[in-house]
């Protein structure tokens, strides 16, 4: 019952270590938005890149495979047609599905 009791000198203790409420005028809300801002321009700017880079390398990479099996039918003098390669639709519609699933992925996991 003593250690509920408060004198003077107790409660100007209190008074003077009592935590004071800093106003920060929105600074800390500022910030936040600013990191949360940042994070989704992160998530978003690689899978974009990917893409964007997947669409300008999809046809360059297709007429290589195709030419790569023409040399080695050449060459080995086999029967290899070309028939097995994927034409680009097929490609790029593959690295699409493909970065959808990677994107939804990483999302589902955070």
């Amino acid at each position: 019952m003593a250690e509920r009791q408060k004198d003077s000198d107790d409660r100007m203790l209190e008074a003077l270590f009592r935590p004071e409420v800093i106003p920060d005028d929105g600074f800390s809300k500022r910030v936040v938005a600013r990191v949360r801002r940042r994070v989704w321009t992160r998530r978003i700017t690689l899978p974009l890149a990917v893409v964007l880079g997947s669409l300008v390398a999809a046809e360059p990479v297709v007429s290589f495979l195709k030419a790569a099996v023409e040399l080695l039918s050449t060459v080995s003098g086999a029967s290899i047609t070309p028939d097995w390669v994927p034409s680009s639709f097929t490609l790029v519609a593959g690295a699409v599905l493909f970065g959808i699933l990677l994107t939804t992925l990483n999302l589902l996991e955070e």
